[in-house]
């Protein structure tokens, strides 16, 4: 049996617009997967770094890291 010409347009449309659907999913997952992995990244880099601290203090270096300068509270203090 043959498929009439609405039969095959209905079905048609369907199939176009299960494929637009499934485009814009596999966006969001693609999306989705460049966040998660860029999440990732962060945290593997946290860990390095904190494990090259680590290494640096049991070491026992004193200037494993930078404690900045003291703020200006805009008080001096005599110096000698």
């Amino acid at each position: 049996m043959s498929e009439t010409n609405e039969a095959r347009e209905a079905r048609e449309a369907r199939e176009a617009a299960e494929d637009a659907h499934r485009g814009r999913v596999n966006k969001i997952a693609a999306v989705g997967l460049f966040v998660l992995l860029v999440i990732v990244i962060g945290v593997v880099k946290l860990f390095i770094d904190h494990e090259n601290l680590q290494k640096c203090a049991d070491s026992g270096r004193k200037d494993c890291f930078d404690l900045g300068s003291t703020p200006n509270t805009g008080v001096r203090l005599p110096t000698r």
